[in-house]
């Protein structure tokens, strides 16, 4: 934009300053590894892959979200590289392998710190991008010892943490990508709280996994194993880049017209959602 915009529905995608996500092991790209030799036993995390965070090569040699918004606007600031660990290398990625919901507080507080090392004019300025993505142990708590999150309670710590970056870090969109059954309808009603929604602030879902209810196929109906890291649960390098695909073109989608088919997901092309010239990007990514 000519001036950076005031308004949370003028957004435009180059106008984000910084790029920055809560979540779990799929955040942190735990095993998608570029190579097989570069696997050494341990669960570790390449998070310059991961499709919300990662920001290894460039657009061309590798799809993140991160390095779209970076071809739109090379000052973007926050995206991880190379293997988690060092605060040098996740950057605004605060997600941690193995954690559930209850751990998002804490991960908020985490982000609000590390924002404090960034020029104070900036942080109150400029436009953020804050992917929150987990559940998936949430979920395999109920599924194996019935001791999992229950819906309320979930929505309860993803509340506690939009609250905490909101009242911190000015001028956030906050991007709340569902993984599946209760975790979509929860998120959904979260985004709907007239609390979270006002100029200069805005949480929304984006659907990128809701209509996915079984493992992807290719075109030629075949199961396509190389979306999955080796341990079939984690997504592989090429699987993250096919994810940062379509949860690009969702932040280009109109609220309730967010969707992504099986087929979509599979789409191996080359070929980028594009708005036209007189679309307001992120006009989208708010509720109007």
């Amino acid at each position: 934009s000519p001036q950076t915009p005031v308004d949370v529905n003028q957004v435009r995608p180059a106008d984000i300053a910084y790029i920055a996500a809560l979540g779990d092991s799929i955040t942190t790209g735990v095993i998608s590894f570029n190579l097989a030799e570069e696997y050494d036993g341990i669960l570790e995390s390449f998070s310059g892959n991961s499709f919300d965070m990662g920001g290894d090569g460039r657009m061309e040699t590798h799809l993140t979200l991160p390095n779209i918004l970076r071809h739109l606007n090379p000052k973007l600031v926050g995206f991880s590289r190379g293997r988690q660990g060092a605060y040098q290398n996740s950057v605004l990625n605060v997600a941690v392998g193995g954690r559930s919901s209850n751990d998002l507080p804490r991960q908020a507080r985490e982000l609000v710190e590390r924002f404090k090392k960034y020029p104070a004019s900036s942080v109150q300025s400029d436009w953020k991008l804050i992917h929150i993505f987990i559940g998936t142990n949430d979920i395999w708590g109920l599924c194996t010892t019935n001791n999992g999150t229950t819906k309320e309670a979930y929505k309860n710590f993803v509340r506690e943490a939009i609250v905490i970056i909101q009242q911190n870090l000015p001028r956030s969109i906050i991007s709340l990508i569902g993984t599946f059954t209760s975790v979509p309808r929860a998120l959904a009603e979260l985004a709907a709280e007239p609390a979270h929604q006002t100029k200069d602030q805005t949480v929304v879902v984006q659907n990128v996994f809701d209509n996915l209810y079984e493992p992807l196929r290719k075109a030629d109906g075949a199961y396509d194993v190389n979306f999955y890291a080796f341990d079939v649960f984690h997504l592989s390098k090429y699987g993250n880049s096919l994810v940062a695909k379509q949860l690009w073109k969702q932040l280009l989608q109109p609220i309730g017209n967010k969707t992504t088919t099986n087929d979509e997901m599979a789409d191996g092309s080359d070929m980028l959602a594009c708005p036209d010239e007189v679309y307001t990007c992120t006009r989208s990514l708010v509720y109007n």
